[in-house]
């Protein structure tokens, strides 16, 4: 363990929105966007200066995917790659950084990471010797595995919850399918007990459905190609005409680069979220794949955020916006719809709408390989968010599933498909999903209607317990920090669980201005 005692000026206890009731010990894992978060930047400056006090040289640290926990203190545990520049050694690892309330006035001045408020400590725990970290892999089997898998849905992150809230909700009192079904919400005995969208419109699903399997390749781009496809599925269900089909044996594509290269957000390699393709539609239109192809492919699409293509780094994402004029004037964005909850997704699937659909991922789904429903494993920790697409539902031996299509190639799990456990909102894909709707020239009449649409998503007693940029990083970190001190907690980060296995290092400044004393634990 290395551990260091750090203050900073900001003592005012402003909370605005964020009262402290709202961040209580115990509270789930947040996931931390690697990219963007303030945490996870507060977590490498504490990391780098170990390094540089302990280890006298620089190591880089990648994170690829991050969790908040919030104990006794503050817990960011990250899962990184530690490359030395000199020697181009690298090694992944699991970097846990824990920041508590300092109880005394003992700490060097000069040493501060600005972005913590009032004084606190920190702690980094490792499971190997910093200074060796980019020679040495840490110990953990699933390590490498999680470095693997950071996902691109952002709306699962701390600071992005809340960018569905204003979406309007397709379903209120009643259904879909024209201006001649009643009003009224149908139960679940009244559904179909099966929907594969993929055997009613088979013209729509070439090749069994494996004709419209993508794969995103290293790019985070799973936000967009859910899109697409979902969005080109319920354009063909509804047209089915020469607008939408190639041939008699391939559908067109929506364009995942147009996309991409047109959202206002500058959305892309790095995650994104069903709103900015909306975006993107009502802003530039809808292109065809053929004409703006995508550019961010190649490699191990399981291997997106860790292995990043140079052309793909940054906004445009490879290509340039002079496309964004690429769209097909004969494609219609008509609107972005939510349904909240697995009875509205049945209903949705059941009235021929393809979803697009989010969740978190564990380990577990990133290497599954079977055909039978995916279960989630308690045990496997959340390591990122992801998007993908709908397409029905069904039972398989007794256990309810999702049948999900996937943007990771033909070669993961049941050929780019997967039968997903339906019911109990594992890993909240039940929580919300998304319809796009659109129609092409001449068909706007055979658009199913959506009745009874109303504004907003659901929420709990008013309160958003995704921690979103409505609530401010640093005003989170002060509310968390007051609670434990209004509740009388000590705070124990690291420490308080035991060490973990491996090397561990104490290091604390023992007077103001004072070397660090090192001392082994």
């Amino acid at each position: 363990m290395y551990g260091e005692q750090h203050s900073t000026d900001n003592t005012q206890l402003d909370y605005g929105l964020d009262h402290p009731a709202h961040f209580a010990a115990g509270s789930p894992e947040s996931l931390l966007d690697p990219q963007r978060d303030s945490f996870v930047r507060e977590c490498e400056k504490a990391v780098e200066r170990v390094m540089k006090n302990r280890c006298k040289k620089t190591l880089q640290v990648t994170v690829h995917s991050a969790q908040l926990d919030v104990i006794d203190g503050l817990d960011v545990k990250m899962s990184t790659t530690v490359t030395d520049p000199i020697s181009g050694s690298q090694a992944s690892h699991m970097i846990e950084c824990c920041f508590e309330e300092l109880k005394n006035d003992d700490y060097d001045p000069n040493e501060l990471l600005p972005g913590l408020p009032g004084k606190m400590t920190y702690e980094v725990d490792m499971n190997v010797d910093i200074c060796q970290a980019a020679d040495a892999a840490s110990s953990e089997p699933m390590v490498e595995l999680f470095s693997e898998h950071a996902m691109g849905e952002l709306s699962k992150y701390r600071g992005f919850r809340h960018v569905y809230d204003n979406v309007t909700r397709l379903f209120a009192s009643g259904g879909l399918r024209g201006a001649a079904r009643a009003a009224g919400a149908r139960s679940l005995s009244s559904l179909p007990s099966s929907v594969d969208l993929r055997k009613e419109h088979p013209r729509c699903f070439p090749k069994g459905g494996t004709g419209t399997v993508q794969d995103q390749g290293t790019c985070g781009s799973c936000w967009a190609f859910a899109i697409a496809s979902a969005f080109m599925s319920n354009l063909c269900i509804v047209n089915d005409n020469d607008h939408v089909l190639a041939n008699s044996w391939s559908r067109y594509e929506i364009s995942v680069q147009h996309m991409m290269t047109c959202n206002p957000q500058a959305l892309g390699c790095d995650g994104g979220y069903a709103t900015a393709g909306q975006d993107a539609f009502k802003n530039n239109g809808i292109a065809r794949k053929r004409d703006v192809p995508y550019k961010c492919g190649g490699g191990n699409s399981l291997d997106h955020f860790k292995v990043k293509d140079g052309r793909c780094s940054s906004f445009p994402w490879g290509s340039d916006t002079s496309q964004c004029a690429e769209g097909n004037p004969a494609w219609n964005f008509e609107g972005l719809y939510s349904v909240v909850g697995m009875n509205e997704m049945m209903q949705a699937l059941a009235d021929g709408y393809a979803l697009y659909v989010t969740m978190e991922v564990t380990s577990g789904f990133m290497g599954y390989e079977g055909s039978s429903v995916f279960l989630p494993d308690p045990a496997d920790s959340i390591i990122g968010g992801h998007a993908m697409v709908c397409l029905g539902y069904g039972i398989h031996y007794a256990t309810q599933y999702w049948w999900i299509q996937n943007s990771w190639g033909k070669r993961w799990a049941e050929k780019g498909y997967v039968k997903f456990g339906r019911g109990a909102n594992y890993l909240a894909i039940e929580e919300t999903a998304m319809v796009f709707r659109g129609f092409t020239d001449g068909n706007a009449d055979k658009m199913p209607r959506a009745v009874g649409a109303k504004q907003g998503g659901a929420s709990l007693f008013g309160i958003d317990l995704g921690l979103d940029l409505k609530f401010l990083d640093l005003k989170f970190v002060v509310a968390a920090a007051a609670l434990a001190v209004v509740a009388g907690l000590g705070f124990t980060c690291c420490s308080s669980r035991g060490a973990p296995q491996g090397q561990m290092h104490g290091m604390q400044y023992e007077a103001a201005g004072a070397q660090p004393n090192y001392l082994m634990q």
